[in-house]
Formats: structure tokens, C-alpha cells, sequence
């Protein structure tokens, strides 16, 4: 019996193995297939083209059951349908891609999700909502350093304010952005990606300087960002936008030849870099200068030239709708009304095929949501077919698992006895040597500012540093007077302090942010934990600060 049992497991051991060597090859085989697909889907351009090889890259990732490539699949799909301007159902599938990243919630594939739910919702022009992601992003990307996304946010807040007209608070992030960008030698660093940035947000700022008419400080910002970008061949995009910024204050002067001349600048250079829609809108900025001239026989001429691009699908058509109000009311100013009419009339039906569009992106939609589900199906078939094939090795596993229950019940269970009365009775002090290395351990923590991680409990903590958790409570009690509770809330309300007393912004936080800042899931013991700590309420604190 025993030699008969002792084959049955060297056989189940040789096959294991060699079960174990071929996954390892199928798994090398597995990430080539997947490789392959997300490398088709990212070199395709066509839209059209691109759904039905992202649905495939999806089935092909769940069907391997590979995680990365399952979120990677998901988060192409929501892109897919947020390039359609299918919006809302993008956020939707944005929010199942979140539902991937069931571990790891601080990670940065979360919060670059995060941020693009926040930016379909600034297409949907629900800046509130966009405003709230983006908090609650950057909270998450500050916790863990991800410095690239904190730069990305607090931009894209900027843009919000700018789209709602709160132009100073604008420019002051915008302002906060160069400033970020030079005291870390970003531009020294990773000169392609903040080069950019910092020509971007010159030009962000003389925009919301136009928008209020400040002239004279759109101008120097302006100067700046061209001078920034000066002899850098890769962003000519970049400069085309500063000469657009530079032509609309010169045109708020009522400087029509300067501001032409900066329009015509920019357009010559989209011209070069074939950037044919942002040739018609420099386009429609030259027609508008015009209009505003009072020039309307030129003005006329300009907007033909851009109906001529339409033809040529240069212009989207929410643009064009622009153009043909413009043209509608230039012929009013020219008294010709039966022109005027006509471009009334053209104007309100490209209205109506907007809605329409809208229309057939929704079925578009439609399509997808029906091809994706399916797909689904039939990976679930597929898991299902591979899920029996492995049934026979369990049942000989339980098989065998039985026949040694009986045998070694007891023993197990006395051991497991041992161990967790081992685990629950109180441990002596080591010597000091282990002592001052878990106290160093634990410094090292404090300076890394753990504390404001919530998951940071006696239990992590205690992991984290190489111990457990009865031996880290009796040196905390021993060493420090305080339980662990005790001594979390006092690193965390100190930190709170220090934070109030040096950093203005945070003191405009309401407690319960402050509270979520600083590591506590709810407001109720941070106030209890300040108030034994200062004998004030948090609100009352702050008021008092000078």
C-alpha cells in the first residue's frame, strides 16, 4: 500500500512538472499572441478599422486570462468610444476598466483612468464632476509620488477654471506650473515632454489674459513662450498657438495688420506640417479680424476659401457651423438678405445633421456593445472547455488529499494549536540590538510619511518592518508610552499642524478633506484626535491662525 502510494505521488510530481514546463511555455506563447494584437491595435489610424481589431485584442486577453492585457483591452475600448464622442458610454466603459484593477487602487494605471473619465466629462462640459476625478486622482497620485500625473492634474484644473471663466484662479495654477517646472530642473531632466509643457502653459496663460482682456500681460507671456520655444524645430505646433494668442491681442487692440500678420504666421506654419483643420480655424480667426474691420468683401472671401475646404473634409463640422453663422451675418451687414437667408437656412441643416450624426454614433454604439458582448460569450466558452480538461488531475488530487486526512488530522490540528497559541501570547523584548533595528525601521517609515496612507494599520505596519504585531505594540509601550492608535494620531495631527501653519491652500480644505489628506477615513476621530491634541475643534484652529 505504502510503495503503491509513494509511485502515485512521484508520478503526480513528474507530472506536475512537466505540466509546470509547459504552462511556462504557453504563458511565453500567450504573451507573443497578446503582444501582437495590442501592437496591431496601436498602429492602426482608422477608426472604422480599429474596432473590430480592439474587440479582438480584448477577446484574446480574457480568453488567456492575462490581467495587464484584460486592462490594457478594456481601456482601449473606452478611448475607441470616447474618440467617437460617444461620451457618456465611454465613461461607462472607463468605470469597467477600473473594476479590473481590483488590487492595487494607488497604482498609476488607476489614476490615468481616473483622469480620463475626468476629461470625458470636460467634453461633456461637466466641469463640477470633471473637477471632483481630478481631486480625488491627484489625492491618490500626491500619496504615492507620481509626480508626472500630479503635473498633469493640477494643468487640467487649470483648464477648467479657464473654461469657466475664473481666469485668475487659471492663471494662477498655470503660474504654479512654470514655477514647478523650473525649481526641479524638469526641463534639464526630461527635456521633450516639460519643454512642452512649459511653451504650453505660456500659452494657456496669454489665453486666459486675452479672454480678460488684459492685453499688455497676453502680450508678455506670449514673448515668453515664443522665446522658450525658440529654435526648437519639434514644437512647431506649439508656437503656431502663441502667434494665434499673439494675432487675438493685437486684434482686442484694434490692431487688424498685426494681428493678420500673426494670423497668416501660424497658418503658414500648420500649412507646413499639413495640419489641415488647424489651417481652417486660423482660417476663421483671419475672416473674424476681418469682419470686425469692417472689411467685409475680404471677409467673404476668406470664408469661401474655407467652404471650399469643407469639401475637402478640412473642417469639423461644429467649426463649420461657425463659419456659416459668420457668413450669414456678413451678408446682413452687406444688406444682401436673400444670401443672408440662404446661410441661414444652410446653417440650421448642418444643425439638424449634427443631431444626426449623433445619431448614428449612437448605433455605431449599438454595434460595438453587440460584438463586444459576444465576444464575452464566447470566451466564457472557451474558459469553460478548458476548465473540464483540468478535472480529472483535481479529482485524482482529492483523491489522494483523502487518503491522508485521517492519518495526519491529528497531528495538523495540534500543530495549528501550538502556532496560534504561539502567535497570542505575549512576547518578551529581544535583545537591544533587534530592538534599536526595528526603532530605526520605524523612523526610516515616519520620514517616508506612511502615516497618511490609510491601509497603515498595526497589522501593515508591523509587516512592513519585519515583525509582528504584539512585539511591535510592547516596544511602542515600552519605548514610546503610547498604543499604536496613540501614536499614528499624534504623527498625523502633527503633520496636520505643521501643514496649516505653513501651506495656505490647506487651510482652505474643509475637515473632512483635511481629515482624508492626512490618512483618517472619516472626519469624526481626526476632529476627536486634533481636539486632545490642540484643545480646539480644527475649524476653530485654523480661524485663529494668523
Amino acid at each position: 500500500m505504502s510503495r503503491f502510494l509513494f509511485l502515485l505521488i512521484l508520478f503526480l510530481i513528474v507530472g506536475c512538472n512537466k505540466h509546470s514546463k509547459e504552462s511556462s511555455t504557453e504563458a511565453k506563447e500567450i504573451q507573443a499572441i497578446l503582444k501582437k494584437a495590442e501592437d496591431l491595435v496601436n498602429a492602426q489610424t482608422s477608426l472604422d478599422s480599429l474596432l473590430p481589431l480592439t474587440l479582438d485584442y480584448s477577446s484574446k486577453a480574457k480568453q488567456y486570462n492575462d490581467p495587464v492585457h484584460v486592462y490594457r483591452s478594456e481601456f482601449k475600448i473606452g478611448a475607441f468610444l470616447a474618440k467617437k464622442n460617444l461620451y457618456e458610454e465611454a465613461i461607462e466603459q472607463y468605470e469597467k476598466t477600473l473594476a479590473v484593477i481590483t488590487v492595487d487602487k494607488d497604482s498609476a494605471r488607476y489614476v490615468q483612468t481616473k483622469m480620463n473619465i475626468a476629461l470625458t466629462y470636460v467634453h461633456l462640459k461637466n466641469y463640477g464632476k470633471a473637477a471632483e476625478i481630478f481631486y480625488e486622482a491627484n489625492k491618490i497620485a500626491e500619496r504615492n509620488n507620481l509626480q508626472r500625473f500630479i503635473f498633469t492634474i493640477k494643468v487640467n484644473m487649470g483648464y477648467l477654471n479657464l473654461e469657466e471663466n475664473k481666469l485668475a484662479r487659471s492663471v494662477k495654477i498655470f503660474k504654479d506650473g512654470i514655477r514647478y517646472i523650473l525649481e526641479n530642473d524638469l526641463i534639464v531632466k526630461k527635456p521633450y515632454t516639460y519643454q512642452k509643457h512649459f511653451v504650453v502653459l505660456h500659452t494657456l496663460i496669454a489665453k486666459a489674459y486675452n479672454k480678460a482682456a488684459i492685453v499688455d500681460s497676453a502680450f508678455i507671456y506670449v514673448e515668453k513662450g515664443l522665446e522658450a520655444n525658440k529654435n526648437n524645430g519639434r514644437f512647431k505646433d506649439c508656437k503656431a498657438n502663441l502667434l494665434i494668442q499673439k494675432g487675438k491681442a493685437y486684434q482686442k487692440q484694434k490692431d487688424f495688420s498685426k494681428a493678420l500678420e500673426n494670423y497668416e504666421a501660424a497658418k503658414k506654419i500648420f500649412v507646413l506640417d499639413q495640419n489641415e483643420t488647424q489651417v481652417s480655424t486660423v482660417l476663421l480667426h483671419i475672416a473674424e479680424c476681418h469682419y470686425e474691420n469692417k472689411r467685409y468683401t475680404k471677409t467673404l472671401s476668406v470664408l469661401e476659401d474655407i467652404e471650399l475646404r469643407k469639401l475637402s473634409n478640412y473642417m469639423p463640422d461644429d467649426l463649420f457651423y461657425d463659419v456659416l453663422k459668420l457668413t450669414r451675418n456678413t451678408y446682413r451687414e452687406l444688406g444682401d438678405y436673400k444670401k443672408a437667408t440662404r446661410y441661414t437656412a444652410l446653417s440650421e441643416d448642418l444643425k439638424d445633421s449634427i443631431e444626426l450624426k449623433k445619431g448614428r454614433d449612437q448605433k455605431l454604439y449599438l454595434t460595438t456593445k453587440y460584438n463586444y458582448e459576444k465576444a464575452e460569450s464566447d470566451v466564457e466558452k472557451q474558459k469553460q472547455a478548458k476548465k473540464k480538461q483540468l478535472y480529472w488531475m483535481l479529482g485524482i488530487l482529492f483523491a489522494i488529499i483523502s487518503v491522508f486526512v485521517f492519518i495526519t488530522y491529528k497531528y495538523r490540528k495540534v500543530t495549528k494549536e501550538k502556532t496560534i497559541s504561539k502567535k497570542s501570547s505575549p512576547q518578551p523584548l529581544k535583545d537591544d540590538k533587534t530592538v534599536n533595528d526595528i526603532l530605526k525601521k520605524l523612523q526610516k517609515l515616519e520620514e517616508d510619511e506612511f502615516f497618511l496612507n490609510p491601509k497603515y494599520n498595526l497589522y501593515a505596519t508591523a509587516k512592513k518592518i519585519g515583525t509582528n504585531t504584539t512585539y511591535l505594540s510592547t516596544i511602542l509601550n515600552v519605548h514610546q508610552k503610547k498604543t499604536f492608535t496613540e501614536y499614528l494620531n499624534e504623527l498625523r495631527i502633527t503633520y496636520t499642524i505643521h501643514r496649516l501653519q505653513t501651506d495656505e491652500q490647506f487651510r482652505q480644505y474643509t475637515v473632512k478633506a483635511i481629515a482624508e489628506e492626512v490618512g483618517y477615513k472619516s472626519h469624526s476621530p481626526f476632529s476627536r484626535a486634533f481636539k486632545a491634541k490642540t484643545g480646539m475643534n480644527p475649524s476653530e484652529y485654523i480661524k485663529k491662525l494668523p
